[in-house]
């Protein structure tokens, strides 16, 4: 493949000028969904998942292409102790759709315009299966709860996870009881065979 000096520099320009979604935003295919309160986080992983996760179901025709999840730490209940936060997963694409779900509205970030998601977000779903840890998102350490400073963590995963139909990632605590705030921005990519 030959790609010239002049376009390559034009879209190094177009990409410092812009952001690096710029484009996929202004095709409106990014989406964001984000929690509106503190949820806990959890203390072990579980198939009950009651922080946020997405879930791209059969039929979307699409990938979900995993850009950024954000955890913003509201409360540590848990006393002195350490809490990892990680992106878990549900790696089978043959298992059964995530069940007792409360959705969460994700919004395209081309504000206003875009197309409808097919993504599907939820505050509290029950999985098909406990995840599995794909990535770490940061951790806390805490001498004692009173000692709660605020703490955020943003992991730009940049496409380094893709969810491909009937799978599912979720954001959860392990450790000692927290809430938080979560974010997951994704983008959605027709699902070419």
């Amino acid at each position: 493949m030959i790609v010239s000096v002049g376009l390559t520099r034009t879209l190094q320009a177009n990409r410092a000028a812009h952001g690096e979604w710029y484009n996929a935003v202004t095709r409106g295919k990014v989406f964001e969904a984000t929690l509106q309160a503190g949820a806990s986080l959890g203390t072990a992983l579980t198939a009950t998942a009651v922080t946020l996760s997405l879930y791209n179901p059969s039929g979307s025709g699409v990938r979900l292409i995993l850009l950024q999840v954000k955890v913003a730490i509201t409360t540590i209940l848990g006393g002195a102790g350490t809490t990892a936060y990680v992106l878990a997963a549900n790696l089978d694409p043959t298992a059964a759709v995530p069940a007792s779900v409360t959705p969460v509205t994700p919004r395209n970030l081309l504000l206003g315009g875009g197309v409808a998601v097919a993504g599907l977000a939820y505050s509290a779903a029950t999985l098909p299966a406990a995840p599995e840890v794909i990535r770490v998102i940061g951790s806390t350490y805490y001498a004692t709860a009173a000692a709660v400073a605020p703490v955020s963590f943003e992991d730009n995963v940049n496409g380094a996870v893709v969810l491909p139909v009937n799978t599912v990632v979720t954001v959860q605590g392990i450790g000692q009881t927290s809430s938080g705030i979560v974010s997951l921005m994704w983008e959605e990519v027709p699902y070419l065979a």
